[in-house]
């Protein structure tokens, strides 16, 4: 294009005939100007013209003169394309982003164009407009902070709170004893009340108490203890220690982050609960909640229950199956919220999430009755007899080669040679009776995809069917063929592929409720003749009922049962009198800081009770709170 300046248009002469024309008694006149008007906008060189006119304009004097024309727009230096190291646009140093120069007021972006063609064109102004808004993306990650992690409650800060904290230590001015405390954790904290000693032990650990002076005297360091050693014999916070544990532990986090810290190590550099961290809390709920006073004097039993709350938080919360808790499973969650249930609830069996009694019963009953020499552990033919021998031996097999283990860190299968223990079995159980979860479709997903590549395919499911298929037929029962199941099942589930069905399939909101028919089918001869004689009216019932899931509403028919077997069954002189074994086995949960979970031992300690034990446990949780 020719120099703007000295192009053929006459400016002023342009601007007095355009306002000269008098267009409004020639409408279709005034139409073709339009027209041409577009056309001429539409034009590549145009918004140059437009761009000078209007600096034109903006540089007449107050006398009408106009200042000099800028150079030659054509001639003037293109904006970079790209960054000159080859680096994408959208990685841009974390440097160059805080340091962006900013654009002075008044200050006009360069808009001269190459020769090249209208795509180059529109890609160079995309390019641009990306850059221009690199500057305000905020950081996306942190080393040693989530992106969602650190969200500090305003109303927490401490100067805010001061007041407040000051008053619960007014009446204490040597500090609250650990008793005393409760109100603090509930209260102040927000955590549940038998969170209480653990958050004390917790603030002596990282804030000991000053040593006293008459020790700091003496010369010897036989009579030296450490300090946190000090903290624990005196049972005492005084203000100075929470003033720090607020500031340090308290101010800076949400709730969530404040509950993954109390209960996970403070070594550094740990960021995750095992499943021995849980310990100290539930012993403390063992001690305190009414609804479980009558396992006062049975330690094993306790230990049994607290095992199962466990392995039921980690089979639920822990689906990436590290046997590690991190925190971003613990904000997707419910136990935080289930923790503050449980300690609000006097009825335990009302907490169905990990909690129940009821449910506990439930798990430790069915694994006492199919363990047959009594060694704590389930071996492939034991399993062979659950739910009345319900289950093919081909899943049996896949699940002693490849189910998932409890607590494994990752590690899947090894029963053959130890068998399954009584967390693994927990997690059997919750995945058989309840297939509408993530964790139970993931348990049968990897059990049922042969080759371990992600998807299952037909020929997967016809070695399944196959065994399911022999045992219809020797009971005499009408066969379906796998051609017209896998038609109803694929009509079903309605997968991506009908040749791979993949866990994303089974997964979808829209279909999980009907996932776990598939492997009923596959498998489990009981729920699948049970599938084939559904009463359209029954299935509506059911999904109106009280329950929130498949096992909720299994445990409660479950228990049930077995409460009435054991009412009818039940004999006063089978009775073992366990008076000073009670005693032996009664451990004082407030001081015994070393009650770990230990669930691969072969002792069977836990079974010297006899099996009356746990019909009174049973006849005891019934009646709490009710």
């Amino acid at each position: 294009m020719q120099d703007i300046q000295s192009s053929s248009f006459d400016l002023d002469g342009l601007n007095m005939c355009i306002s000269s024309l008098q267009l409004s008694g020639f409408p279709s006149a005034k139409i073709k100007v339009d027209e041409l008007l577009l056309e001429w906008i539409n034009i590549n060189d145009t918004g140059k013209i437009i761009d000078f006119l209007l600096e034109e304009a903006s540089s007449r004097t107050s006398d009408g003169h106009s200042i000099p024309a800028p150079p030659d727009i054509q001639n003037s230096t293109p904006p970079p394309r790209s960054p000159s190291n080859n680096r994408s646009p959208k990685k841009r140093l974390q440097s160059e982003i805080s340091n962006a120069p900013e654009k002075t007021k008044g200050e006009k972006l360069d808009l001269s164009i190459d020769k090249g063609s209208e795509s180059e064109d529109s890609s160079s102004a995309q390019t641009t407009r990306r850059r221009s808004n690199i500057d305000t993306i905020p950081v996306f990650y942190v080393r040693g902070r989530g992106h969602r992690s650190r969200k500090p409650i305003v109303e927490d800060q401490l100067m805010l709170k001061l007041t407040e904290i000051e008053s619960y230590f007014k009446a204490y001015p040597s500090g609250i004893p650990f008793a005393n405390f409760v109100h603090i954790t509930k209260g102040l904290c927000g955590l549940p009340s038998f969170f209480n000693l653990p958050l004390c032990r917790r603030i002596t650990q990282l804030y000991p108490p000053a040593a006293n002076p008459s020790e700091k005297s003496s010369g010897s360091r036989q009579n030296r203890q450490p300090a946190a050693a000090a903290g624990m014999g005196t049972g005492r916070i005084t203000l100075k220690m929470f003033l720090q544990f607020w500031q340090a532990e308290m101010e800076p986090f949400d709730r969530y982050e404040r509950f993954f810290r109390l209960i996970k190590q403070p070594t550094p550099g740990v960021d995750y609960i095992a499943k021995d961290d849980f310990v100290p809390f539930i012993q403390e709920l063992l001690h305190f909640h009414p609804g479980l006073e009558f396992l006062e004097s049975h330690d094993e039993f306790q230990r049994k229950y607290a095992l199962t709350v466990i392995a039921r938080i980690f089979f639920k919360v822990n689906l990436s199956r590290t046997g590690r808790l991190s925190l971003r499973e613990v904000r997707g969650s419910n136990i935080a919220a289930e923790f503050m249930h449980v300690d609000e609830e006097t009825d335990i069996n009302r907490v169905v999430e990990y909690f129940s009694y009821e449910h506990f019963y439930v798990l430790y009953c069915r694994f006492f009755e199919l363990d047959a020499d009594k060694d704590s552990k389930l071996s492939r033919d034991d399993l062979l007899k659950y739910g009345e021998h319900a289950l093919s031996e081909a899943i049996v097999d896949r699940v002693f080669q490849v189910g998932c283990r409890a607590f494994s860190d990752g590690k899947e299968g090894g029963y053959n040679a130890g068998g399954m223990t009584y967390s693994d079995f927990v997690y059997f159980m919750l995945a058989e009776e309840d297939k509408t979860s993530e964790a139970s479709l993931s348990y049968w997903f990897a059990c049922c995809d042969l080759d371990s590549n992600g998807v299952i395919t037909p020929d997967e499911l016809r070695y399944f069917y196959r065994s399911q298929l022999h045992r219809i037929a020797s009971l005499g029962q009408e066969t379906v063929s796998f051609a017209d199941v896998m038609c109803q099942m694929i009509d079903m589930i309605s997968p991506n592929d009908e040749r791979a069905i993949t866990l994303k399939d089974l997964l979808r909101p829209s279909k999980r409720a009907y996932s776990g028919v598939l492997f009923d089918v596959l498998f489990n001869l009981h729920k699948f003749m049970r599938f084939e004689a559904r009463d359209p009216f029954q299935e509506k019932q059911r999904r109106e009922d009280m329950f929130q899931c498949d096992w909720d509403r299994f445990a409660h028919i479950e228990y049930h049962r077995l409460a009435a077997e054991e009412e009818e069954g039940y004999d006063s002189s089978m009775d073992v009198d366990i008076g000073e074994e009670g005693k032996r086995h009664q451990a004082d949960m407030s001081a015994d800081s070393d009650w770990l979970i230990d669930d691969d031992d072969d002792d069977d300690d836990d079974l010297v009770l006899s099996r009356s034990m746990e019909k009174r446990g049973a006849k005891g949780s019934k009646g709490v709170g009710r």
